[in-house]
């Protein structure tokens, strides 16, 4: 079915009117849901189309698989041929790795779900919202990162001044944003997208002080550094807001006569050859540029399918230490163990006790010699924890 729709696209396209009117016959003996769209004449179909530049090209990228296990997420990097769609990609693994298709979740770095209809080299963004992601590209660079001696944020609405010292900066190059981060665990304190900022060239001078407004929150952001490893990082976030691109937004054909198209759908739909084949025969003769998307029936109807499941979390890497009354001599043995995130001390008291039989009561949990209460949450409560931190567990006496 997918290839006759193709075959109709392409003949309509170029104007061969007979062949398209077989075409159409041939389509509508079969019970089948198509929907069309009308391609702009000004784009034409380069929205969804392999650009022509890159038709002979391959995409070199890094494709990292993860798994629903304590594994470590392993890196392979591949090279994708232009116009090759992610259907056909989660065939190929079908075939040669044994996982289903339906099996098969990819995403983008920016955790952005692929769509199985993705044509890799294409214009088509990575989301349905034009204003998330641009198209994959090889070689692409998306993140650029720097230390900087200080950075505040100044709230002057609400009279709030907050500043931070040794503050990492990233700029997303891909629809812009800056993201401002703080050691030791580079947690992330402000985060705002360029395109709603304005550069304050009054407050800033080149090469040691940045200021940005966002101009959302009215907050103002003043960057202090002298560091010439960050010069790109300025000059990029410079460039962008005192010359920020124009989207020109696509003009509309309105001559495209919509009607008839809408006539073709239920004619389809209502398995009207004869009448179906006149359309199409009408739609050629003018070279009407649409496009035709096969709706085809799933397990629960035409319902749309599940979203995949969000991407796996990875556990916290720590180091297990106990200590008891029990043991003679001090040893140093320590365990490697994995704790997901929003896991509470309570939780695993309650594991300890159910498996090795120690009451809760008995149970005292550090971290730096800093005692950790129940509600103490992994990954979230202060201290902070980092792969390698060392969690001990002192067994004390019964009462």
């Amino acid at each position: 079915m997918e290839a006759m729709i193709n075959e109709l696209v392409e003949l309509i396209k170029a104007g061969s009117s007979e062949k398209a009117k077989r075409s159409v016959e041939q389509l509508a003996a079969h019970k089948i849901n198509v929907q069309f769209r009308l391609s702009n004449k000004q784009v034409s179909s380069k929205a969804d189309d392999v650009n022509e530049k890159s038709k002979d090209s391959d995409l070199e990228l890094i494709l990292q698989v993860e798994f629903r296990a304590p594994k470590e997420p392993i890196q392979i990097p591949i090279t994708v041929h232009c116009g090759t769609t992610l259907r056909s990609i989660k065939r190929q693994v079908e075939h040669e790795v044994g996982i289903e298709c339906a099996d098969q979740h990819w995403f983008t770095c920016h955790r952005y779900p692929l769509s199985d209809k993705y044509i890799f080299g294409s214009s088509m963004p990575v989301s349905s919202n034009q204003t998330c992601l641009h198209p994959i590209r090889s070689g692409d660079t998306l993140y650029i990162t720097g230390t900087v001696n200080q950075a505040m944020i100044l709230d002057e609405a609400n009279g709030r001044n907050n500043s931070y010292s040794n503050a990492r900066l990233r700029i997303t190059k891909v629809n812009p944003k800056l993201t401002i981060q703080i050691p030791p665990d580079d947690t992330i304190v402000y985060e705002v997208d360029l395109r709603n900022c304005s550069y304050v060239s009054e407050s800033s001078s080149p090469g040691s002080v940045e200021c940005i407004e966002d101009k959302v929150s009215r907050k103002k952001i003043l960057i202090l550094d002298n560091k010439t490893e960050n010069r790109e990082l300025f000059d990029f976030m410079r460039d962008y807001l005192k010359n920020p691109p124009i989207i020109p937004e696509p003009q509309r054909d309105i001559t495209i006569d919509g009607a008839k198209v809408n006539k073709l759908i239920t004619a389809l739909s209502n398995k009207n050859a004869t009448e179906a084949a006149q359309i199409a025969n009408q739609l050629a003769s003018v070279r009407t540029p649409v496009q035709f998307g096969l709706d085809l029936m799933n397990e629960t109807g035409n319902t749309p399918s599940a979203p995949p499941p969000p991407p796996v979390e990875q556990p916290l890497k720590m180091k297990l230490s106990i200590e008891s009354y029990l043991i003679d001599q001090c040893v140093d043995t320590q365990f490697d163990i994995r704790i997901l995130r929003k896991t509470t001390i309570r939780q695993l008291k309650e594991m300890v006790a159910t498996e090795i039989d120690v009451s809760r009561d008995r149970q005292h949990w550090y971290i730096h010699r800093e005692y950790l209460p129940d509600d103490y949450t992994f990954g979230d409560s202060i201290p902070r924890i980092m792969d390698g931190t060392v969690l001990i567990l002192y067994i004390a006496k019964p009462n």
